[in-house]
């Protein structure tokens, strides 16, 4: 079923064509590896001044910074594991771009073709980033969304910074306990249902469930008051999509019909996210959605994924608990080979996370055996998803025919769990931890067993 606002006559099919003939002049874009000291999360970088499809905004693909053997340890299967880092992605940019010269920059990107100066803000395009497994893939994506990408190197973006001004380390923040009365942020998720790619034109991404938070208009997901942040998560498998992803923003009105507020339009990409400006803290009236597709073309069977995730102001109004986050790792896992890298999870995220109060901690006891009758010094990094670091610890082994370490992770980086939080319901998805494990020399640890 389509959407009302969608349906149209010779015009529609005007709009539909002079989009196609705008897609199929592939726009020249310089692809720059970039190694950052400013980690991005939902501001994204934009050069004051360049004009191109995305406004002045900076496209931004994570790839990973490493892949290492590793072993998921929940299922007991090794895999390679990507790791990946919120200051080391590439930066897409238009091959032309003419930058103003006269404006305050935040930070400067140093090329090989040029110094860019950027600023950071919700993207223009609506687009936040792009994952990719690798630059390669990175390269295809690009391709896929009517770009014409030319590798150029390895870049520097450096934040603008008092000369004078140290910066401090980030440190664990505690988890607090709201008081009554007190007005937090508040995570939720919306899910909508896996859709096949048959035909052109344009194809409904229903809500999952049975019933419409519109009588009016079928399929519609239910969004409701105080939402201030919403970002739209893509995943297509099966095929390529040529395609735009369209969401309409409804007000809930008192009896249950619709009225429509306004729409954006993006172009469809995997594994990207997406911010829907549409909804955020200005808006007080009970909101629903209506996500829907227009195909221009696609190959094999693809299916499109998308899910939501959402902040709401929620005043705090009771004295329970509100939310608790633990990673156990319960029974033995044998391993018997070398491993740089365990994944622990995927843990649910779940609807109703009050920002600021996990509290979180993660235990987990490795036996290596000995180098050369030594039980070496272990050094372990946390990151949540592969992605946002939680801290760097070393560990000292006990000698017991085995090396045994007892790691522990006191308590989580509460910003970094937020921003994974956020990006994982995006997707439908969960929660890991994965750690990053050598010894203080840079060698592999030969793991025997995890318990």
């Amino acid at each position: 079923m389509t959407s009302p606002k969608l349906r149209g006559g010779p015009l529609a099919a005007l709009v539909v064509l002079v989009l196609f003939a705008l897609s199929a002049a592939a726009q020249r874009v310089y692809v720059y590896e970039v190694e950052s000291d400013v980690e991005i999360t939902e501001d994204v970088p934009h050069v004051p001044g360049i004009s191109w499809q995305f406004g002045e905004q900076l496209l931004v693909v994570w790839v990973p910074r490493d892949v290492k053997p590793g072993i998921i340890l929940f299922t007991n299967e090794t895999a390679p594991i990507p790791l990946y880092d919120r200051t080391y992605f590439l930066l897409v940019a238009p091959a032309d771009a003419q930058p103003s010269q006269r404006t305050e920059a935040e930070a400067f990107l140093k090329t090989p073709d040029s110094t860019y100066p950027v600023v950071f803000r919700k993207p223009d395009a609506g687009i936040l980033y792009t994952t990719a497994h690798s630059i390669e893939e990175a390269l295809t994506i690009l391709k896929q969304i009517g770009l014409q990408p030319e590798y150029r190197g390895k870049a520097e973006l450096i934040a603008k910074r008092d000369p004078d001004a140290g910066r401090e380390a980030a440190a664990p923040t505690l988890p607090i306990r709201p008081s009554v009365g007190s007005t937090f942020d508040v995570y939720g998720g919306l899910y909508f249902r896996q859709t096949p790619i048959t035909k052109t034109g344009l194809i409904t991404i229903p809500v999952r469930g049975t019933q419409s938070a519109c009588i009016n208009l079928p399929y519609a997901a239910y969004v409701g008051y105080d939402a201030k942040s919403f970002v739209l998560g893509t995943l297509i498998r099966g095929g390529a999509v040529d395609a735009d992803l369209i969401v309409e923003v409804y007000k809930i009105e008192l009896l249950g019909n619709c009225t429509f507020l306004g729409s954006q339009r993006f172009r469809l990409a995997n594994n990207t996210r997406y911010w829907v400006s549409l909804i955020n803290s200005t808006t007080s009236d009970r909101l629903a959605v209506f996500v829907v597709l227009d195909v221009r073309s696609f190959s094999g069977q693809p299916r499109v994924g998308v899910n939501a995730s959402l902040i709401y102001a929620r005043t705090y109004r009771y004295g329970f608990e509100v939310g608790e986050f633990a990673a156990r790792a319960a029974g033995g896992f044998v391993v018997y080979r070398e491993v740089r890298r365990v994944v622990i999870g995927p843990y649910v995220a779940y609807d109703g996370y009050v920002a600021q109060t996990a509290s979180s901690s993660l235990t987990l006891t490795l036996a290596t055996e000995p180098v050369n009758g030594v039980c070496k010094d272990l050094r372990v990094r946390f990151t949540i998803n592969g992605r946002s670091p939680s801290g760097t610890y070393t560990y000292r082994g006990r000698h017991l025919g085995l090396c045994i370490y007892d790691v522990y992770l006191p308590n989580i980086w509460e910003p970094s769990f937020q921003t994974e939080y956020f990006y994982a319901k995006a997707f439908g998805g969960g929660l890991s931890w994965v750690l990053d494990v050598e010894y203080t020399d840079g060698s592999t640890p030969y793991i025997v067993a995890m318990f």
